[in-house]
């Protein structure tokens, strides 16, 4: 036992001498954090941005349409009058995206509102220009609006009530706009703990099997008094104590900045996010870190050199977190067995559930468990039947 516990703590030392392995856990628990929380507030500052920023648009034939001049001016919109026929491709090499065109014969309305002609007018709009197409659907509400005040004034002039051609009324009431906000973190977290479980201990496992097989120094560990089971379990523990370490780590950093004042007020995104929480997504995931450290473990023991396992373990590591990206994608049962068995789709959908109802249902969490555990526990096996075999000390 005091051999195996020396095993250990080889392995251990070796994880922290190495410079890689210690440099991707730090960006794992640093770096992503610091990376999905940088995406989401320059992602509300720029629709804090939009939200303020100043439409242009240009008008022709403007004099013949003043009152809705007037009216999109009042709404502050910037309204730039063309003299002059409508040319398409003035206005696409133009500075503006764009533009409305008035009919060469339009009177919307009379004095004091009476209808002499009606006419449509024609709303240009180049769909370059990406904020272009996000002003499109404020200058349309707009238009909407103003043709629904001509109506009404219509009405009047005819003593009619406008009121009667309303129809349903209906307010919007924005409930939990705190758990709202709260959904969103769980979400960047759900991504930052997926991504640690596969890259935490990536250069670890490949380094304890297919590093000390270029070293040469995994005969002399052979020859140790133990079996070779007991040395690929030790290896094991390592891993797993390390991808949990990280996992937790990464959780509770990323709570402490999404808690953090400073950060609230920057995003504008102030959520009721409990480290509690943060930990229940960390139990969550946790089973997939077991079955990510089984399958790199597995792939270092059949590879012949680091290159390789390296290789495969990245597209481990793409291919393992494909399908949680499916998931939040395609809309699958997530009450099905078979989705809640499934590596990595059950870890998140169990996350959606967490962020609903901020707890975990016993049943769901499981067969999550078991889905990961049960190949993670296959692998372990394969691994160690591999591991027996003399051809495992072979680099070439």
């Amino acid at each position: 036992m005091t051999i195996l516990k020396i095993l250990i703590w080889k392995d251990l030392k070796d994880f922290i001498r190495d410079r890689r392995s210690l440099l991707t856990l730090v960006s794992l628990v640093i770096g992503f954090p610091l990376l999905y929380i940088g995406i989401l507030g320059i992602t509300a500052s720029k629709v804090e941005s939009d939200r303020n920023k100043t439409i242009t648009v240009e008008m022709f034939r403007g004099e013949r349409a003043k009152d809705l001049s007037r009216f999109l001016e009042t709404q502050g919109m910037d309204v730039q009058q063309k003299s002059g026929d409508f040319d398409k491709q003035t206005f696409l090499d133009g500075p503006n995206s764009l533009a409305i065109v008035i009919p060469s014969v339009f009177t919307l309305s009379g004095p004091m509102g009476g209808q002499k002609q009606r006419h449509s007018i024609d709303l240009m709009v180049d769909h370059r220009d990406q904020d272009a197409q996000k002003q499109l659907q404020t200058i349309q509400g707009l238009l909407t609006a103003y043709g629904q005040s001509i109506g009404n004034r219509r009405l009047l002039l005819r003593g009619v009530n406008p009121a009667i051609t309303d129809g349903i009324k209906v307010r919007l009431v924005e409930l939990n706009q705190e758990t709202m906000a709260a959904s969103i973190v769980l979400q960047l977290l759900a991504a930052v703990l997926s991504i640690s479980c596969f890259m935490s201990t990536l250069y670890l496992t490949i380094d304890s099997i297919s590093g000390e097989k270029q070293r040469q120094t995994l005969e002399p560990v052979f020859m140790l008094p133990l079996h070779r089971w007991q040395i690929y379990w030790a290896k094991i523990v390592v891993c797993c104590l390390v991808a949990l370490l990280s996992l937790i780590a990464g959780a509770l950093f990323f709570t402490y900045i999404c808690r953090h004042p400073s950060f609230q007020s920057a995003v504008g995104l102030y959520a009721e996010f409990s480290y509690g929480l943060a930990m229940q997504g960390v139990f969550i995931f946790f089973p997939l870190a077991i079955l990510a450290v089984s399958l790199q473990l597995l792939i270092a023991t059949v590879s012949r050199s680091i290159k390789e396992a390296q290789g495969l373990a990245s597209l481990l590591g793409i291919g393992g977190m494909l399908p949680a990206i499916l998931a939040s994608t395609l809309d699958l049962d997530g009450d099905s067995l078979v989705v809640q068995l499934l590596p990595s789709i059950s870890q998140a959908k169990l996350m959606e559930g967490l962020i609903k109802t901020s707890e975990i249902p016993v049943s769901q969490m499981f067969l999550s468990c078991a889905g990961s555990l049960i190949v993670a526990v296959l692998a372990f096996f394969i691994g160690q039947l591999y591991f027996y075999q003399e051809k495992v000390l072979k680099t070439t």
